[in-house]
């Protein structure tokens, strides 16, 4: 379930985003060791190349979520990663939800 502060008309500005015919797909990762910071990396770089983002496109995105995820360990403790497809249009993106706990 998209959080409601997301459906609302800008709420968010996307990261990156191309034209893909690949069904939407999601994907939750708890952030509670480093490792999990290389699993939500992986799962994006992977999302990324599945909806044809180019090498550029799905390294910025494994960037970024790292980035993310590395700040959710460092000053919170533990977290989530959501990642999200954005297919209700084309071009599709990526939406990319952190939250510490």
């Amino acid at each position: 379930m998209t959080p409601s502060f997301l459906t609302q008309p800008n709420a968010w500005a996307p990261l990156a985003i191309v034209d893909a015919p690949m069904p939407a797909t999601s994907g939750l990762v708890a952030i509670l060791s480093e490792a999990d910071i290389v699993t939500a990396r992986q799962q994006g770089r992977t999302l990324a190349a599945r909806l044809g983002f180019s090498l550029t496109e799905a390294t910025l995105v494994a960037t970024v979520i790292s980035e993310l995820a590395r700040n959710i360990l460092l000053y919170a403790g533990s977290g989530t990663i959501v990642l999200q497809t954005i297919d209700d249009r084309t071009p599709r993106g990526i939406l990319i939800v952190a939250s510490d706990h």
